[in-house]
């Protein structure tokens, strides 16, 4: 999913670096549809994420789940910073807090079976 928002965003980039010369009223446009357009893959990725996070919480204390998860984590940072400097130079700061957004919420989903593992162990704990 991110791949799809870099490579639409990348191309946003380059559709308002062409437009910015002659037509400067379609930017706004179009980076409002850029947004839209990533808004409706988050959230038709989020549903669809929801399910398998669910079983994944049962697989959280295996080594293998923790470093795939990991190493995932690190591949969504490394590609959100890339995406983001191309665009923040070639002046699409808004296409660019796009991606970082949707890295940032790549990044937290990732992350929720760790903390449910966290919280089941400290109510573990606890009792």
């Amino acid at each position: 999913m991110l791949v799809k928002v870099i490579c639409l965003g990348i191309t946003v980039c380059l559709i308002s670096l062409i437009l910015s010369e002659n037509k400067k009223s379609f930017i706004i446009p179009l980076q409002l549809m850029f947004a839209a357009v990533v808004l409706l893959l988050l959230l038709s990725d989020a549903a669809s994420s929801i399910r398998p996070v669910a079983d994944a919480f049962a697989e959280i204390g295996s080594y293998t789940n923790l470093f795939t998860c990991l190493v995932k984590g690190a591949l969504i940072c490394l590609s959100t910073k890339l995406a983001c400097d191309f665009c923040r130079e070639s002046g699409n700061i808004f296409v660019s807090d796009i991606i970082e957004l949707t890295g940032r919420i790549l990044l937290l989903v990732l992350s929720l079976p760790f903390v449910e593992s966290m919280i089941k162990t400290a109510v573990s704990f606890a009792t």
